[in-house]
């Protein structure tokens, strides 16, 4: 890592570095790092969640690596056109990844603006997936959009995409509306209580979502398995400190009360 903050291409407009911690490492720590690590042009990301862990196998498995060989750092290539390029795994010295930048990074062009394409900020229904969507970024390929509630008010269930389809075009969901399911008591509880916000690493919990893919489960089985003992008692206290099993009193007191 330090041989990159020496290099002349991190500093290049046209190249865009940014260094994902996977430890679940603190905002405060990580800025620290960044401090000290001394150079201005790399981007320092942190997530106290499962985030960047899950993102991290899905680069994996797009990059077509086998998640039994690997080794971090995980290096992601990704061209203009936020298209993966190359995924690599293990050491690799700045010389060997500007070399391999520059495979491509000379004879890929931004695409030209496709005017056919929904803006961002434009609310479209998916009917694949019975989603209603707000489009956040768009392009030729595709883009993200968010979820903002299921295309039916009176569903007694509904599954949050990984992906819609919007006019031909594939747009990854990558955030969940605030009020996304405010106000819909038909939803079954089970697929409801997984929106809020409580199972979350700062109550002391890890959530991998509904029926969770294997390098998922792995990832964060991973990641427990390397904290130290200090770290694993402080997610035990957390534990601890909540009332768990008053939860039904406390919901049956809000029903009674109404």
């Amino acid at each position: 890592m330090q041989s990159i903050s020496g290099s002349s291409w991190v500093k290049d407009s046209g190249i865009r570095t940014v260094f994902a911690e996977t430890n679940r490492a603190s905002k405060a720590d990580v800025e620290t790092f960044a401090r000290n690590y001394g150079c201005s042009s790399v981007t320092f990301c942190y997530d106290v969640g499962t985030g960047i862990n899950t993102a991290l196998w899905r680069y994996v498995s797009a990059g077509s690596v086998s998640s039994q060989s690997i080794t971090l750092p995980v290096i992601v290539l990704i061209d203009s056109r936020n298209m993966i390029q190359k995924v690599t795994t293990g050491y690799k010295s700045e010389k060997e990844i500007i070399t391999e930048v520059n495979r491509f990074k000379d004879s890929v062009k931004p695409s030209a603006p496709d005017n056919s394409a929904p803006k961002p900020g434009s609310v479209v229904t998916d009917l694949r997936t019975k989603s209603v969507c707000k489009v956040i970024s768009t392009g030729n390929a595709g883009g993200t959009a968010e979820y903002v509630r299921p295309s039916n008010k009176r569903s007694t269930s509904a599954k949050i995409p990984s992906t819609v389809v919007i006019s031909g075009r594939t747009y990854a969901v990558t955030s969940i509306a605030p009020n996304a399911f405010k106000g819909n008591k038909k939803i079954k509880q089970n697929k409801r209580e997984e929106k809020h916000g409580f199972v979350c690493n700062e109550n002391g919990f890890t959530y991998i979502g509904l029926n969770p893919a294997d390098e998922i489960i792995e990832s964060n089985m991973r990641m427990y398995l390397s904290l130290s003992k200090e770290s694993r008692q402080r997610f035990h206290d957390m534990l601890l400190s909540h009332d768990l099993r008053g939860g039904r009193r406390r919901v049956m007191n809000l029903i009674n009360s109404l």
